[in-house]
């Protein structure tokens, strides 16, 4: 899920669950007249998920950003940040 929440603030949009248990989840934009949908299934024995389905095409107007973006958690937002720095042993200064 980290990697979908990135990539939703990259292309600036934001998903939410319409649907989900242990073995599926379905996402859509939260613009309930979009059509963007997201369905995929986790692989078993570990944390990962493979996308089925994909309808990579917004009908929303996601130029409106908003300062609450559902996908930018705290966790998500020092993953980015961090990013650049993996390879430095100094860290952050």
């Amino acid at each position: 899920m980290a990697r979908l929440r990135k990539w939703a603030l990259e292309r600036k949009f934001e998903f939410k669950t319409l649907w989900s248990n242990k073995t599926r989840v379905i996402l859509g934009c939260v613009d309930d007249k979009c059509s963007w949908r997201l369905r995929a299934l986790v692989v078993p024995h570990s944390e990962f998920f493979v996308v089925r389905k994909l309808v990579d095409k917004h009908t929303c107007d996601t130029t409106h950003g908003n300062p609450n973006h559902e996908q930018a958690t705290a966790t998500t937002l020092a993953s980015l940040i961090c990013s650049g720095y993996h390879e430095k042993k100094d860290g952050l200064k």
